[in-house]
């Protein structure tokens, strides 16, 4: 991943930028990637006609901004540091295999085709500083999704807002814990479960 010249512009992504994954015409030799270090980047795009596997290092956390994930197509292979996307994260194609650490997503998420493995690891929806008002994530799935843990938490300081996980459509197979409430730290404000279905095979924490 840190090796400049396997990009398209000679740089490796940064804060602002949406690292793109095409197809072979367009990634030559340099398909397959390492996460060899912690990175930060504007978003993640990988697309249908992507083939080869992105793997995260151990211990290298990967934090997308407001461009949000989007995957089509190709591998992911998550390991044992944080997945932050601080705002979309959408699979309409491809395998994502999440970190065994915690997948975090501020905003909506999306899981319509495609192969999603939860590697015993958390999901955590959280609103918290998204905006100091009433905000809801949003949740499409294209069946029953099957997760190990499950968070739902949110909360702002000084706001009696409300914060809301909705799932439109699908459910949830929680295989271990699902726990939901006021981000630690946060006194104001409710946190709310509404629209499908989930299940529960473990512990609830409320």
């Amino acid at each position: 991943w840190t090796t400049a010249t396997n990009w398209s512009s000679n740089a490796v992504p940064g804060v602002s930028d949406v690292a793109h994954f095409a197809g072979p015409n367009a990634c030559g030799v340099n398909c397959a990637a390492t996460v060899n270090s912690s990175i930060s980047i504007g978003g993640m795009d990988i697309q249908s006609e992507y083939t080869g596997t992105i793997t995260q290092g151990s211990t290298n956390t990967i934090t997308v901004g407001s461009s949000g994930w989007i995957q089509s197509g190709g591998t992911f292979v998550g390991t044992d540091a944080d997945i932050t996307v601080n705002n979309v994260f959408n699979q309409s194609g491809g395998t994502f295999t999440s970190t065994a650490a915690q997948l975090l997503v501020t905003s909506g998420f999306t899981q319509s085709a495609g192969t999603f493995n939860h590697n015993s690891g958390l999901l955590r929806f959280d609103t918290n500083g998204i905006v100091p008002g009433n905000s809801t994530i949003n949740v499409n799935l294209s069946s029953s999704l099957p997760v190990w843990n499950l968070q739902y938490s949110g909360g702002y300081s000084g706001s009696s807002a409300y914060y809301k996980v909705h799932i439109a459509s699908g459910s949830f197979n929680v295989q271990n814990q699902f726990q939901i409430g006021l981000t630690t730290g946060s006194a104001n404000g409710s946190i709310m479960a509404s629209g499908g279905t989930i299940y529960l095979k473990g512990n609830l924490i409320v």
